[in-house]
């Protein structure tokens, strides 16, 4: 992206002279030009990276699984390629970046990009559209802002978190929401005291989920199970839930790690668990086990910390919704009820410069507003190991325009509990094309 602004810079500087071809013998013989072997081997690295850079940026990018969130259909040491041409190729929004870098200098910190230069949202064509149950990449819808001694996790989250661990600590404070004066203050207070950093919309981190519901769809989890639109949707066949196990001697640790089970998804000491239903089953045939009993969340047991963190909405992970996913083009009633939903939708990720309630008019850009129509279509996420997984039931939809692409290839994959090298490579998951059964 960087040559095409500087081929413009060469056409229009007065200062330069084109002084005819560079492929003649009568240029080459009035113009010698003696190249030492650094300058050739630099000149072979420079355009080297210049079109890695390219093709990372427009057509394929790799990829590291770095948590367990996705287990055991990706798991963690997993180096993927993900292919950006099939839900359509993004044009870069922030051009000039530090090469193979996302948004943080390697080593010494920083931004490894410029947020000066910005090109507006465009996305080419598509090969395919986004399906139920599909695997997507994406820019973590969250991550547009994140405090600096705190980057891998939300800011939002952060700031929620600490509110819910005040308020424990204060138990004579009554808990209204995260919304209203105190909560305000207390997010202004905590905001003050730390830096953050904000970052444009492709520098976001990058997070592969499950894509569980589209945009049109009414989705609500019932007991841990996902439904659409009223139907049960087909589960993946490596989805994973938390298992409470009961071993006849000391959790055999041989047996789990040939199941896949990553160490920071097992506590040895509690014996809590992630499994497929597979993974069980093979635990009771084996007989090691004396009984394995589902972790499950309890109806009208409000997690604070759920989407969308409101208290009309008491929902947690497993009993959520239902909750309607916007669709370009679809129109709404705004309503009070609704408002928490698709507030920060209509604001943010409509880039609305404003959106309120006061009393009992909607305000948008200023004017009062009854009803909204939605510009983008937007999805709902969830990792396949649903106890372990930070996803929407947390934060809410992901825009289409976060969309960066299709996991469609393993090309390594690393346990790093093993000692060797050899060890820690899984042979049986290397050049492996991606399921997403």
């Amino acid at each position: 992206m960087f040559f095409s602004f500087y081929l413009v810079y060469l056409g229009r500087n007065k200062n330069i002279k084109y002084i005819g071809p560079c492929n003649t013998e009568e240029f080459k013989a009035k113009y010698p030009v003696r190249k030492t072997t650094p300058r050739d081997w630099g000149e072979a690295l420079f355009f080297a990276a210049v079109v890695a850079t390219q093709v990372r940026a427009t057509y394929i990018e790799a990829y590291t699984i770095p948590t367990a969130s996705m287990e055991r259909s990706l798991l963690i040491g997993d180096f993927l390629f993900v292919s950006k041409v099939h839900y359509g190729v993004r044009i870069p929004m922030t051009p000039v970046a530090f090469p193979f870098a996302h948004h943080t200098m390697p080593l010494i910190g920083g931004k490894a990009y410029v947020d000066f230069i910005k090109f507006p949202y465009l996305r080419l064509p598509a090969l395919e559209k986004i399906e139920n149950n599909d695997i997507v990449v994406f820019n973590f819808p969250e991550g547009d802002t994140v405090f600096v001694k705190a980057q891998e996790q939300s800011y939002y989250k952060v700031i929620r978190d600490n509110y819910v661990a005040y308020l424990n600590a204060h138990p004579e404070e009554k808990f209204e929401g995260f919304s209203g004066a105190k909560f305000e203050a207390f997010k202004a207070d905590l905001v003050s005291r730390n830096d953050y950093v904000v970052r444009p919309l492709d520098k976001m981190d990058n997070y592969i989920k499950r894509c569980v519901a589209i945009g049109g769809d009414s989705i609500q989890v019932i007991g841990g199970k996902v439904f659409i639109n009223g139907k049960p949707l087909p589960e993946a066949k490596k989805l994973a839930h938390s298992y409470e196990v009961a071993f006849k001697n000391k959790a055999p640790k041989k047996d789990i790690s040939e199941l896949g089970i990553s160490v920071d998804v097992t506590n040895y000491q509690g014996n809590r668990m992630s499994l497929t239903y597979d993974a069980l089953a093979q635990l009771k045939q084996k007989g090691i086990i004396d009984s394995a009993r589902q972790y499950m969340d309890v109806a009208g047991n409000w997690d604070a910390t759920a989407f969308p963190a409101h208290d009309l909405y008491r929902w947690n992970k497993d009993f959520f919704g239902p909750l309607w996913v916007p669709k370009a083009g679809a129109t709404i009633t705004l309503t009070k009820e609704n408002y928490p939903l698709y507030e920060r939708v209509i604001r943010v990720y409509e880039h609305n410069e404003e959106f309120t309630i006061q009393g009992d008019k909607f305000i948008l850009n200023g004017q009062p507003v009854t009803t909204y129509t939605f510009k983008q279509d937007y999805y709902f996420m969830m990792g396949d190991n649903r106890d372990n997984s930070l996803d929407s039931r947390f934060w809410g939809f992901v825009p289409h325009d976060h969309v960066v692409g299709k996991p469609v290839f393993i090309w390594l994959s690393l346990d790093y509990e093993q000692k060797s090298l050899l060890d820690k490579i899984r042979w049986n998951r290397l050049f492996r094309v991606i399921s997403f059964d």
